[in-house]
């Protein structure tokens, strides 16, 4: 997906004022694709590690798939390393506010806080034919025509960066839990034969609303999702 799709995925069904804040974000995400992009495909894809430490950490949302977490998604430890590899535009910092449910620790005190107009982008994270997914804890301060944009940074085929945008999150003032965002449409064409590529996510806030993120976490089963979508079927 082209940056110039990009700005008609967001801006579509935004007011005047939506598409003024749209643009802003839109700003701020080219800035961050910048730095995502260039980092999520330019290794060779087959020499990259699909996490095996995996966890069940949504049991008590009835999820019982299997997932690890991304690099730094619990955004624990202090200021100069709780963002550890992650790029970011506009104002965003850590939080002493962690989501509610502690799925990662009960001793976790820590999220991500993002302003209006900003992005957060993760480090590069393997992913394969059979990663299919992410969860994440969102909260916003609650304005309305807002939404937290999920942005795919990967390299295609030929070696050009891309971006799309995978999920549009609702939130509200209490931490929520996110759908499945689906991604495997996306990735089945570039990985081919070697099974396995380098992408990175892009979080971008839409509209007047700060928001928060925490817990980011990959599912790398596809048949065995508990919401019986079975993987290749029924994905994306």
């Amino acid at each position: 997906m082209t940056t110039n799709r990009v700005h008609r995925v967001l801006y579509r069904g935004l007011p005047r004022t939506g598409k003024f804040a749209a643009a802003l974000a839109i700003m701020a995400l080219v800035g961050a694709f910048g730095a995502g992009s260039g980092v999520a495909g330019n290794a060779d894809p087959s020499s990259c590690t699909v996490s095996t430490a995996t966890s069940q950490p949504f049991l008590s949302f009835g999820d019982q798939d299997s997932y690890f977490l991304a690099p730094g998604g619990s955004f624990e430890g202090s200021p100069g390393k709780a963002l550890n590899g992650w790029s970011t535009t506009g104002r965003v910092a850590i939080s002493k506010n962690n989501e509610s449910y502690y799925v990662g620790s009960s001793s976790d005190s820590q999220s991500l806080f993002m302003a209006a107009g900003s992005s957060a982008t993760t480090p590069p994270i393997c992913v394969a034919i059979d990663t299919p997914a992410l969860r994440v804890f969102v909260q916003s301060n609650g304005a309305s025509n807002s939404s937290l944009q999920v942005v795919l940074n990967y390299t295609d085929k030929n070696g050009n960066p891309q971006s799309a945008t995978v999920a549009s999150l609702s939130g509200g003032t209490s931490w929520s839990l996110s759908p499945h965002v689906r991604f495997l449409s996306n990735i089945a064409p570039i990985v081919g034969g070697q099974g396995q590529t380098s992408v990175s996510f892009s979080f971008v806030p839409v509209g007047g609303a700060n928001w928060q993120i925490d817990d980011l976490y990959i599912d790398p089963i596809k048949s065995q999702g508990s919401d019986g979508w079975g993987g290749w079927g029924g994905c994306c």
